[in-house]
C-alpha cells in the first residue's frame, strides 16, 4: 500500500516535471524479466564449467598452480664403461615440465590391413592408459617421426584418468622441453614448432632422416575438427647416432582422432 502510495507521488512529480515513467507494472515486469534472465545465465555458466571443469582445472593449474619436480630415479650402480646409458628405473613415460605433465607412455597396435574403425578403436583402448604412441612411425632412438598421441578432451561420462592430458598442449613454444622415457632409458627433445592442421593432412606423420616427437590431438578440445601438432627434435643422446627407422607401409587416409 506504502510503496503503491510512493510511486503515485514520484509519478505525479515526474508528470508534473514534463517527464514519462513507465507504469508500475511495467516496472515489475522488466524486473522479473531481468531476474529470469540472470538465472538462466548463472545456470548456463554452471553446466559450463561443471562440464568443463578438467579443462578450466588444467588452465589454471597452469597459471597458477606450483610446477612439481619431476623426479628421474637412476640406477644406483655406476656403469663400468663411461660410455654406457644410465639405467633410469622410471617406466615408459612423457614428462613436459612447463605442462607439469608426467603421463604414462603406451602403445596402440593393430593387425597389417586394419580399417580406420579398428586402429581408431585401438589407439581409443590405449588413451585409456596414458598417451598412445602410433604404430608404424618411428620409435625413440631411431631416425624418423615418433608419433604420439593424447586426449585434448573427452565425453563428460568417460572415466578415463588422461582425458585431458594435452588439452593445454598449445602453451608449449619452441625451446620448450619434453622428456620421453622408454625401456629404461632417457631422451630428451626441444620444442621446434607448433601447428593446425586437418584430418586430412597425413605429412605430419611422414619421417625424415631426423629423430623427432610429434604430439598430436584433436583440436579445439571437445571438437575433432584439427589437428594440434607440436614437433620437437631430440637432443639427447645425440641425434647423429640415431638408426632409420622404418617406413610406414601405409600412408593413412586421415590422421586418426583418439576421439
Amino acid at each position: 500500500m506504502f510503496s503503491q502510495l510512493r510511486y503515485k507521488l514520484k509519478y505525479a512529480k515526474k508528470v508534473a516535471l514534463g517527464h514519462s515513467p513507465q507504469p508500475l507494472n511495467q516496472q515489475r515486469a522488466g524486473k522479473k524479466v531481468f531476474k529470469y534472465v540472470v538465472i538462466f545465465l548463472v545456470g548456463i555458466s554452471f553446466v559450463f564449467g561443471f562440464l568443463n571443469w578438467p579443462l578450466i582445472a588444467a588452465n589454471l593449474n597452469y597459471y597458477f598452480g606450483k610446477k612439481d619436480k619431476i623426479e628421474e630415479v637412476a640406477s644406483k650402480e655406476t656403469p663400468t664403461n663411461q660410455q654406457a646409458p644410465v639405467y633410469y628405473e622410471k617406466q615408459d613415460s612423457i614428462v613436459i615440465p612447463k605442462l607439469n605433465i608426467d603421463v604414462p607412455l603406451v602403445y596402440a597396435t593393430w593387425p597389417d590391413g586394419a580399417d580406420g574403425a579398428t586402429i581408431e578403436a585401438a589407439i581409443q583402448k590405449q588413451l585409456d592408459s596414458g598417451v598412445a604412441h602410433l604404430q608404424g612411425t618411428a620409435m625413440p632412438g631411431e631416425a624418423g617421426n615418433m608419433a604420439v598421441f593424447g586426449h585434448s578432451s573427452n565425453y563428460a561420462w568417460s572415466k578415463g584418468k588422461y582425458n585431458y592430458v594435452f588439452a593445454i598442449l598449445n602453451k608449449l613454444a619452441p625451446g620448450d622441453e619434453i622428456t620421453l622415457y622408454q625401456n629404461h632409458k632417457k631422451y630428451v627433445y626441444q620444442v621446434t614448432s607448433s601447428t593446425l592442421v586437418g584430418p586430412k593432412d597425413v605429412n605430419v606423420l611422414l619421417s625424415g632422416d631426423k629423430p623427432v616427437l610429434s604430439l598430436i590431438t584433436c583440436w579445439p578440445p571437445g571438437t575433432t575438427v584439427k589437428r594440434m601438432v607440436v614437433s620437437a627434435s631430440q637432443v639427447s643422446p645425440d641425434p647423429k647416432g640415431a638408426i632409420t627407422a622404418k617406413k610406414l607401409k601405409k600412408l593413412f587416409n586421415q590422421i586418426p582422432s583418439g576421439q
